[in-house]
């Protein structure tokens, strides 16, 4: 899907969200704020006293993470090459944020 959210904090009536984006993920910043923070708003009747949101967002530079099938690997010698070649082909990329943008707004309505 190309996102993560947390919530950090819902204090004063405002809902603290984190949110993780990748390459994957097409939506605009703005929208994206808007969205998952009505979407932790209705996650439970406790948030939804909440007036205001405060969203960070970063953008995550790289996808991480590799998937195998057992009948993808013959053994532990064509495992140590694949790491191997994921790891040299990984390498001068790090996971650090491109962008990092906070997105603070209010709630249209109390649903």
């Amino acid at each position: 899907m190309g996102l993560e959210s947390e919530l950090t904090e819902f204090k004063n009536e405002t809902l603290y969200i984190e949110i993780k984006i990748n390459p994957k993920w097409k939506k605009d910043y703005v929208t994206t704020a808007r969205l998952l923070a009505n979407d932790w708003r209705k996650f439970n009747p406790e948030l939804f006293t909440a007036r205001i949101y405060n969203v960070k967002i970063r953008h995550i530079k790289v996808i991480t993470g590799i998937l195998l099938s057992a009948n993808q690997v013959g053994n532990h010698n064509d495992l140590e090459e694949l790491i191997s070649n994921f790891k040299k082909r990984d390498s001068g990329q790090s996971n650090t944020s491109l962008q990092e943008i906070e997105i603070s707004g209010v709630f249209e309505e109390i649903i």
